[in-house]
């Protein structure tokens, strides 16, 4: 049954208590956070200079300090990846994740896997994490305030 009218949206259809409403779209959870340190100049600059990729892979950005991050993992300093079933993935782990959710990085997030190279990426990592304040300021970034 039609309701008649002279406007294009007094014009719709009713639906009986019988027929099935259809799926109402509610903004969804993402499906996880990628939490950094917002004191350092350097993970300031470069993850929120990510956002836009990072949310359309379906994921969100927070950082360590906020209030709601409660996080007991020895890898404090290191990037985070929580999922929103509470499972972790720390440092390099959550990088070459990160990696393998784009086509053109898939390849290059493999081969830093290979026994040899994932050794001399996480040494590399470790070294970066530990002098990201130095490197913040020989580069001139400056932490989010």
């Amino acid at each position: 049954m039609e309701v008649e009218g002279s406007s294009p949206f007094a014009r719709s259809k009713f639906i009986s208590m019988n027929q099935k409403m259809p799926p109402i779209k509610i903004a969804h959870a993402p499906l996880g956070w990628v939490l950094y340190d917002g004191h350092c100049g350097l993970c300031s600059r470069i993850v929120p200079a990510c956002k836009s990729l990072i949310e359309k892979k379906g994921f969100a950005i927070a950082q360590l300090n906020e209030p709601w991050i409660q996080l007991s993992s020895p890898h404090k300093n290191e990037i985070q990846l929580l999922f929103r079933d509470g499972s972790l993935l720390s440092g390099v782990d959550a990088l070459i994740f990160g990696m393998k959710q784009f086509l053109l990085l898939w390849p290059i997030a493999l081969c830093l896997q290979l026994p040899g190279i994932s050794w001399c990426t996480k040494k590399l990592y470790a070294t970066l994490s530990k002098h990201r304040f130095f490197i913040s300021n020989v580069c001139g970034f400056k932490k989010k305030s």
